[in-house]
């Protein structure tokens, strides 16, 4: 378990402290264990007088069965209080309340025989390093560890590396350090790292890899990463929109991430269902106004979010960039919640969300110039993608194969960072 395996701190400070913004209890969908559904039930919220008639906990029916904590219409936990903090806390205390919460932002990341400590940037806070060192919160999180049950085993089998080559930890750890060191080289702006990484997994898929074996794979990535310096060059020349199919497949993708944006309410009507239908055929056509199926961002056509976004401030730019940092650097991308998806399908699927973002950032912004809290609105979205259904599915890895076989990922990076 991971409890049992050494625990390491990334190579940079990464800060947090709760600062009781209620961000994540608002539109997170928050599992319960059994040992948390008996807390629940022991604090007897059914006589509470606040809280007869309502139940705390229901049915995860939409994502993977068990229990997940009550939702109010407005999307925010049965629990949230209106100063921002959680009701069971105040009532109960901090050990009362369920693990996820008492573990969140913080999060442990297997790899190999050991397991990185990192943080989730949905966590405005988190986003913006607010707070202590994480190492200062590491024994109440080990702790938190050996005395709940939600833990998550080490994968024994090392991940395959592509559709064709399987390959060793010692492998995976040599190519997922290679796109470490692309995307965070700061001689470069962040899109052109994206793309540097984007290439490298393109070179590497070309590769007879088993030809490789024997230590002699550490030669090939160290000269595909060369290469892939000078190969991304062309993407920047003439930016160019990306052809009509990846089109297509990008605008249903970011579709699914606006869903996960913070300020985003949908009610579970069979009318609801209707209309997503609707804008789903609408998204694929990509004419005319946007469904407005996020009823907080200003009305928008589809031909207006193709626009130039401009430079961004550091201060609006620099939480983006340190999401992608971090993910590159405690391999989170790699291994949460995608089973049978290869190190290269993983990372594109990282990649893929630079643009995404920045489709958003146009979508919610409308006409003026972001701030930062749009983009950590929209940064929100891109990090519960975690474990999120719909983007960890077989579908969504098809999708972004047959981005990368149209050569097109590439394009979509530099074109959206316009």
């Amino acid at each position: 378990m991971l409890t049992n395996v050494p625990i390491k701190s990334l190579p940079v400070v990464e800060r947090w402290d709760c600062h009781n913004c209620g961000n994540c209890c608002r539109g997170s969908i928050v599992r319960l264990d059994q040992a948390d559904v008996k807390r629940l039930r022991d604090q007897k919220w059914f006589e509470h007088p606040d809280y007869r008639g309502t139940a705390v906990y229901v049915r995860n029916r939409w994502f993977g069965g068990g229990y997940r904590l009550a939702h109010r219409d407005d999307g925010s936990c049965v629990f949230l209080m209106d100063d921002g903090l959680c009701r069971v806390h105040a009532e109960f205390g901090y050990e009362a309340k369920p693990a996820y919460c008492r573990t969140y932002p913080l999060q442990l990341v297997p790899w190999d025989r050991f397991a990185y400590l990192t943080i989730r940037r949905s966590c405005p806070s988190a986003a913006c390093d607010k707070g202590r060192p994480i190492r200062e919160h590491r024994q109440r999180f080990t702790r938190l560890l050996q005395k709940n049950s939600h833990r998550k085993s080490v994968s024994l089998q090392p991940l395959r590396l592509t559709r064709r080559y399987q390959g060793s930890w010692s492998d995976a750890t040599c190519v997922a350090n290679v796109l470490e060191r692309l995307l965070t080289d700061s001689h470069f702006p962040m899109v052109r790292r994206v793309v540097h990484a984007v290439q490298f997994c393109d070179l590497l898929e070309s590769c007879k890899l088993k030809k490789f074996r024997n230590g002699r794979l550490k030669e090939l990535v160290n000269i595909l990463q060369q290469s892939c310096l000078t190969n991304a060059a062309v993407w920047f020349r003439d930016r160019r929109p990306p052809g009509r199919a990846t089109a297509m497949l990008f605008r249903q993708v970011a579709a699914q991430y606006v869903r996960l944006h913070p300020g985003f309410r949908a009610e579970k009507t069979w009318r609801t269902r209707l209309f997503f239908a609707q804008a789903a055929f609408v998204f694929a056509r990509g004419k005319g106004a946007v469904p407005a199926i996020h009823h907080g961002f200003p009305a928008a056509t589809f031909e207006s979010l193709e626009r130039e976004l401009g430079p961004l401030d550091d201060s609006i730019s620099q939480p983006l960039d340190r999401y992608l940092e971090n993910s590159a650097m405690s391999k989170q991308y790699a291994i949460l919640d995608r089973s049978h998806w290869t190190l290269v399908d993983s990372f594109r699927s990282l990649a893929l969300t630079f643009p995404v973002a920045l489709w958003m950032l146009r979508w919610a912004t409308g006409n003026r110039k972001p701030e930062q809290d749009d983009l950590l609105d929209v940064l929100t979205a891109i990090d519960r993608a975690q474990g999120y259904a719909s983007l960890s599915r077989r579908q969504h890895r098809g999708t972004i194969r047959t981005i990368a076989r149209l050569g097109e990922l590439s394009r979509l990076v530099a074109w959206y960072a316009r």
